[in-house]
């Protein structure tokens, strides 16, 4: 479990079947102490970070439409103490930094393990962790 989950926590990745397994990863790892909002694109996610006040969100940095770095640069416009974590099967390294520019607080290469995101949110991890 993370001690001191968010209260509204964000999940936003395009590929519907790893979203599914990142829900229950995360579900376990809350406990039910946190709302987890989820949805594979950059458009929902700002309408949902509005709607439901998110504090915290995980991006996926390349999706169709609205890529993870333009959803980021929203969700800090709609909510600029939101902390987002970004995470990528293979972005290109100029794209992490400028996520990294544009307030992220870092970036998971997946496969990921929740000790790894515990660490980022605590301020333990690097701007990029791998598996």
């Amino acid at each position: 479990m993370i001690p001191n989950p968010p209260r509204n926590f964000l999940i936003v990745d395009d590929n519907v079947t790893l979203l599914e397994l990142l829900i229950a990863m995360f579900s376990r790892a809350f406990n039910g102490a946190c709302d987890l909002y989820t949805t594979d694109n950059g458009f929902a996610a700002v309408q949902m970070a509005k709607e439901f006040l998110i504090d915290c969100a995980l991006l996926d940095m390349q999706m169709p439409g609205m890529n993870g770095v333009q959803t980021l640069r929203e969700l800090k416009k709609a909510n600029p103490q939101i902390t987002v974590m970004m995470m990528t099967g293979a972005a290109p390294e100029e794209m992490i930094e400028e996520a990294i520019h544009a307030g992220a607080i870092g970036c998971l290469t997946k496969p990921f393990t929740m000790e790894q995101v515990k660490d980022l949110l605590n301020g333990r991890g690097a701007e990029r962790l791998a598996a």
